[in-house]
Order: C-alpha cells, then sequence, then structure tokens
C-alpha cells in the first residue's frame, strides 16, 4: 500500500470536540429570598434616618449595624410588648409631648413623631441663600440690618422680601423700558399680478430712462439722434 492510499483505521479517529474540557457553569439564584423581618426593619431604619434628617441635630446619629440589631430584636419582641402595653393603665401608657403638647401613647412614640400634629411645631432648616457670603451685596444688606439666618423681610419691619431678587442678564441688550413687542411689524409686500406687474416695470424703465437723460442727454447727441427718436428709444413717449 502506497502514502497516497493509507487511511487512518476508524478505532483510531477521534470523535469531533475530542479534549476540549469545558468549566462547569454554578448557577445563581437573581435575588436571595427576604423574610418579612428583614423588610420590616428595612422601612423602619429609612423611617428613623427621615426623622433624623427633619428634626435636625437634637439627637446624635445611630451607628446604621446597631439599628439593624435594635429592630431585629425589637421585631422578635413585638408581640410581647404589646401585651404589656395592653396590660397596662391608660394613664400611665399616655403622657405629655413638650413639643406639640398633645398626649401621646407610649406604647408607639414614633407614629406620633411621624404624625401631621408633631410634625406641625418641629422647626425646619432653612435653605441657603443663592448669593454668596462674600460678595458685596451681601455685606450691604446685612450692614441694613437684613439677617441672613433669622430669615425676615427686608425693610425696618421686616415685612419685606424674605429672598433678595436674583439678577438676570438680557441678551438682546436693549435699552431700560424697550418693549420690541410694541415695535410695528413690518407689512409684507402685495403680490400683484400680470397686469400690475407689467405697469411697475414699466414705470421703473422710465424713471431710469429719464435719470439717464438728466445725466448723460446733451445738445449734440439730439442734432445726432434726433430729440423724438431719442425720446423713442428711451422710451419716454
Amino acid at each position: 500500500m502506497s502514502d497516497d492510499e493509507y487511511e487512518i483505521p476508524l478505532v483510531d479517529q477521534r470523535y469531533f470536540g475530542a479534549g476540549i474540557k469545558r468549566k462547569r457553569i454554578r448557577f445563581v439564584t437573581a435575588q436571595p429570598a427576604q423574610d418579612k423581618e428583614s423588610s420590616l426593619s428595612r422601612g423602619q431604619l429609612t423611617a428613623e434616618k427621615y426623622l433624623a434628617i427633619v428634626m435636625g441635630p437634637k439627637e446624635k446619629c445611630v451607628d446604621v449595624a446597631q439599628t439593624n440589631e435594635s429592630l431585629k430584636s425589637r421585631g422578635k419582641d413585638e408581640h410581647q410588648d404589646i401585651v404589656e402595653t395592653n396590660s397596662t393603665p391608660t394613664s400611665v401608657r399616655n403622657t405629655l409631648c413638650k413639643t406639640c403638647l398633645t398626649y401621646i401613647d407610649l406604647a408607639d412614640p414614633q407614629q406620633h413623631e411621624l404624625s401631621r400634629e408633631h410634625q406641625r411645631y418641629q422647626s425646619r432648616v432653612r435653605p441657603s441663600y443663592h448669593i454668596d457670603r462674600q460678595s458685596k451685596a451681601f455685606a450691604m444688606l446685612q450692614a441694613q440690618g437684613w439677617d441672613p439666618d433669622e430669615a425676615p423681610g427686608l425693610g425696618p419691619s421686616g415685612e419685606g422680601l424674605t429672598h433678595p431678587i436674583i439678577p438676570s442678564g438680557r441678551p438682546e441688550r436693549l435699552g431700560l423700558g424697550a418693549n420690541p413687542a410694541e415695535e410695528k411689524a413690518k407689512p409684507k409686500p402685495a403680490k400683484l399680478d400680470v397686469k400690475q406687474s407689467r405697469e411697475l416695470a414699466e414705470q421703473t424703465h422710465r424713471e431710469k430712462a429719464k435719470l439717464w437723460g438728466l445725466f448723460n442727454r446733451s445738445e449734440e447727441l439730439d442734432k445726432y439722434l434726433g430729440t423724438r427718436e431719442l425720446d423713442d428709444y428711451l422710451g419716454l413717449r
């Protein structure tokens, strides 16, 4: 058997894809299942953070890890707290709030803090003004008796504007009192028909010929061409 006729036996032939190693894919769930306890603690944690921002620096910020642990323990003992509060008399559970001067239930003080009556008497943090405190305008307002921290109105009685006027540029560069809307609009050119266009063209040609005759006409030209012929040429007759 020659080399051209040599063939590999079927026993020695390897199948397609032999020797290729594939790594195993470990499928992971999209999101771990959350129990009711963690969802409740996350909502309560968000509410406490909101109250800490709104109520100002009256209470120190609490560490997130400590709040999570306390909320978990609070969720586990929720049923036990409800039983204890129900067993106590109403006069012991109710107390007077120093902020809004209303009676609150000690079993759930957080609900009272989130109520509209309590939030109504809370001191709000006033927003900062848009003007720079290092500018001359700010120093002039302070020299005239305006206190930015107390936020009174302008003027001696404090009943004026609470916010200074924001200046704005005028890109059109018009003078004071100018109103471009009051200016009369330019009339649009009227459309002419064929007859009116012809008459307008003849009138324009006649005016041009008259001007040409005033500047270029002479006695020698009239003698050579003739007055009548020149008028006919220029279209003046």
